[in-house]
């Protein structure tokens, strides 16, 4: 078994948090965090961010990085 990074997970935290809890477009959350929209958006669409950006998302939807990794049977 090997840790590997749930882009879902990370996705439907910040998609809850700026849509439904802030209320907020993807430009103003972007904004908020720091980083471009262009950057949350592959963010949202599950692409992995870099590790700086990882831990400012976490940050923003206050989550121990921990919680955005999974369990993953080694392919044999």
């Amino acid at each position: 078994m090997k840790m590997v990074y749930d882009g879902e997970k990370l996705s439907k935290q910040i998609r809850t948090k700026r849509l439904i809890t802030l209320e907020m477009n993807i430009r103003d959350a972007a904004k908020e965090m720091g980083i471009s929209a262009a950057t949350l958006s592959r963010i949202e669409n599950k692409r992995p961010p870099d590790i700086d950006t990882f831990a400012t998302l976490c940050n923003w939807v206050e989550q121990p990085m921990e919680l955005f990794f999974k369990l993953q049977k080694n392919k044999k």
